[in-house]
């Protein structure tokens, strides 16, 4: 993270080593990304699975497009291929909570999300 220059890079690991519906071995929004708004994030996206699977930022659950303009991998149903890997990066313009989730079908229902916050201000974070 360089809050200077306001850039957020992350890895995100789905299905962390091959563990089942988990982002970087987290369940269920048990990890907590917040970002202050217009920050740059970019996300590295790695299928560490033996399943396709995708991430996008969402608004909410069942969401089935990203919030905001290049805040997710292509092919959002299909997913990425097992070890497949996508770099996006995009700028959050409104605060709020949202999801990082798997949108290929039944994932995030069995888990496959976490909290992505963003605020007016402050610095940015990431809560296990």
């Amino acid at each position: 993270m360089n809050t200077a220059a306001h850039l957020v890079e992350l890895t995100i690991i789905a299905g962390y080593q091959d563990h089942g519906f988990n982002l970087n071995g987290t369940q269920n929004g048990a990890m907590q990304v917040t970002v202050p708004e217009n920050y740059k994030v970019t996300i590295h996206f790695v299928n560490d699975s033996g399943l396709s699977n995708s991430l996008a930022v969402v608004a909410g659950a069942r969401s089935r497009r990203a919030s905001f303009s290049g805040a997710a991998t292509r092919d959002l149903t299909t997913g990425l291929p097992p070890q497949g890997t996508q770099v996006f990066a995009f700028r959050p313009s409104r605060p709020g909570s949202y999801r990082m989730a798997s949108l290929v079908p039944d994932h995030e229902v069995s888990g496959m999300w976490a909290k992505f916050v963003v605020t007016r201000g402050g610095k940015p974070s990431l809560h296990l």
